[in-house]
């Protein structure tokens, strides 16, 4: 009986895998240093983005109110009513002298803000220098009145909710009211408590605010 014999065996069985790294190479500091600087300039980058985001948002929230405040401030007037002309109670004056202590033949200067009277209608007035001026008197004396002194210079003014006008007029400390109703000066004015007074076509308008007059005539 015929045999075969087969090739031996190579010893140790399956041929041996090759050789694989089991470990890789770490990197340089450096780099993991740069990483972790462009992640913290990420960052920061994020956060100013988000915070400029914020701010923008919070300036055009800041307009729109803004902008609903001073349409709610704007006065308006009903186009469909006609203005009627203002009388002196229609209108509320505030007045102030600068300076409010004088000595006689000393000039001043009084302040005048005019605006509608609470409750009034809108009108117009005419703010001629000769219809609408200052009246200043001592013991119910007229001493000066600008109306009289003033010439015509057409002027009107519309008053309406929230609407008012400012205006000055300057006193010489001097008397301009004599029996002819001269406006001419007469001389300086005596020491005493004077009154100022808006009028309209010599109407009172507002309140009486005070001018103290001391000392003797002298020149300012």
């Amino acid at each position: 009986m015929t045999s075969t014999s087969r090739p031996p065996k190579r010893p140790g069985g399956r041929r041996p895998a090759s050789a694989r790294p089991t470990s890789s190479k770490r990197l340089p500091a450096s780099v993991y240093r740069r990483r972790r600087i462009a992640a913290v300039v990420i960052f920061v980058l994020v956060i100013a983005l988000i915070v400029g985001a914020v701010s923008v948002v919070r300036s055009l929230v800041r307009a729109g109110v803004d902008a609903q405040d001073q349409a709610a401030e704007t006065p308006t007037v009903n186009p469909t009513t006609s203005p009627v002309t203002c009388d002196a109670s229609m209108l509320t004056a505030t007045l102030s002298a600068d300076p409010a202590v004088i000595q006689p033949g000393w000039k001043t200067t009084i302040a005048a803000k005019v605006a509608p009277a609470r409750g009034a209608q809108p009108c117009l007035a005419n703010a001629s220098p000769t219809k609408l001026g200052l009246r200043i008197t001592k013991d119910k004396t007229t001493v000066y009145d600008s109306s009289a002194c003033a010439e015509d210079d057409t002027k009107r003014l519309l008053f309406g909710a929230g609407v008012s006008w400012d205006t000055e007029f300057t006193w010489d400390g001097q008397t301009h009211a004599d029996a002819a109703g001269s406006c001419a000066a007469t001389g300086p004015v005596e020491a005493g408590i004077y009154g100022l007074q808006l009028v309209l076509d010599g109407k009172p308008v507002g309140s009486v605010a005070q001018l103290t007059v001391t000392g003797a005539a002298s020149s300012q």
